[in-house]
């Protein structure tokens, strides 16, 4: 009698339990359903018999024995058919600023086999849980795979042989910390029309040192300015990729200071009875205060 066995397939790290062993018989005396065919223990009658699922690496014992009580053996091992899918040159850009959409992933698959396995199937799972495939790496035993404008996350990139064998790469594109800046104070004029106010800012994230750029300002690269009039002031921040981002802050002009002064003319001339007041006083910023200016040396009261 012959044995053939056929191999099982070794997936690098996985092995499949499809390997086989058959048996045939073709001399002995009797018809074929008086053969007795023991494979490791499990006795079939005829002229052939088979052991399926056997994994790479099983010893197949064969006995068979004929209606004349004639026995013969045999033994066989079933095979390792290996295949591997290899991923090399793995290049992964990240996010060059928070928030962006400008990463990229570049990796060379390859089937490695003896028995020139192709790939059937190359699919890539994004951070989202959606699934694409990409069919021009059907049919290749050597394929690069490449992809642009991408979020940052997770991306696994899973490759099936024409074997069955499935292999699964895994890539993480990062983000950087996104490029922040808040205002922390800011003052407005203290009197109508004046140039006194300021801006604090406090910059964060990104990659620093930071610049600064202010719209209106007297020294508009500075982090934090004075010397301020009421008025928008937009401010451009910018981190050491290149990263931007921007805030405005709004100044408000108080109200003008202003006061009307009534007189009393003397009633005599010669008389010091004359009456200055000073009423209407509005627009103030706190408690007035009054300084009277008079070319009298000896004025009666003066508050």
């Amino acid at each position: 009698f012959s044995i053939v066995s056929t191999d099982a397939t070794d997936c690098g790290t996985t092995a499949l339990d499809d390997g086989s062993a058959t048996v045939n018989v073709t001399a002995g005396s009797g018809n074929g359903p008086g053969y007795s065919i023991d494979m490791n223990g499990n006795v079939t009658s005829g002229q052939t018999a088979t052991e399926l699922n056997l994994s790479a690496g099983t010893n197949v014992d064969v006995v068979v024995t004929d209606v004349e009580g004639c026995a013969t053996a045999d033994n066989i091992t079933v095979g390792s058919l290996g295949v591997t899918i290899e991923a090399t040159n793995e290049v992964v850009e990240d996010l060059s600023c928070g928030g962006a959409d400008d990463g990229s992933l570049s990796v060379d698959i390859e089937v490695v086999s003896s028995s020139n396995e192709t790939i059937v199937d190359l699919s890539v799972t994004d951070p989202g849980n959606n699934t694409t495939s990409d069919p021009n790496a059907v049919g290749q035993v050597n394929y690069t795979y490449s992809d642009n404008n991408l979020a940052a996350g997770t991306y696994i990139i899973t490759v099936e042989a024409s074997n069955g064998c499935i292999f699964d790469f895994q890539y993480t594109v990062n983000e950087p910390t996104p490029l922040d800046v808040n205002v922390i104070s800011f003052s407005e004029p203290k009197c109508f029309n004046g140039n006194d106010g300021s801006i604090d800012v406090l910059a964060s994230g990104g990659s620093s040192p930071y610049t600064f750029d202010w719209s209106g300002a007297i020294n508009s690269n500075l982090e934090d300015i004075d010397q301020l009039e009421a008025g928008t002031y937009d401010l451009t921040v910018t981190d050491d990729n290149g990263c931007t981002t921007t805030i405005s802050q709004t100044l408000q002009n108080p109200d003008p200071f202003s006061a009307e002064v009534l007189t009393k003319n003397p009633t005599c001339n010669g008389y010091e009875d004359g009456i200055a007041t000073v009423v209407n006083v509005q627009g103030n910023q706190g408690q007035v205060s009054y300084v009277w200016s008079t070319d009298n040396p000896n004025p009666n009261s003066v508050s």
